[in-house]
């Protein structure tokens, strides 16, 4: 099943970075929204969830928010949500 995935990000951002490889790595197709590039979209996802930071990845109706850092806890649900059992990362 093809998910829709969408990366909030900021060139800028090593954890956005670390989360391209990681869809790459992993073959998941996604969508980079960089936040750096179009500051309209910090205005977006401060509506959505709160946060004005990147990273933020949508998968279908599901969010995980990182808003400036990345957790474990962040890892964990990114790859249960996309079904990666044995992802790289």
């Amino acid at each position: 099943m093809d998910r829709k995935v969408v990366l909030w990000s900021s060139y800028t951002c090593q954890l956005c970075t670390e989360l391209k490889d990681f869809f790459e790595e992993n073959n998941i197709q996604y969508e980079n929204k960089d936040m750096k590039k179009d500051d309209h979209l910090r205005d977006i996802i401060e509506e959505r969830y709160n946060v004005r930071k990147a990273p933020v990845v949508e998968i279908d109706e599901a969010v995980v928010v990182g808003g400036g850092r990345w957790t474990p806890e962040n890892w964990r649900t990114l790859k249960q949500l996309l079904n990666v059992s044995e992802a790289v990362k």
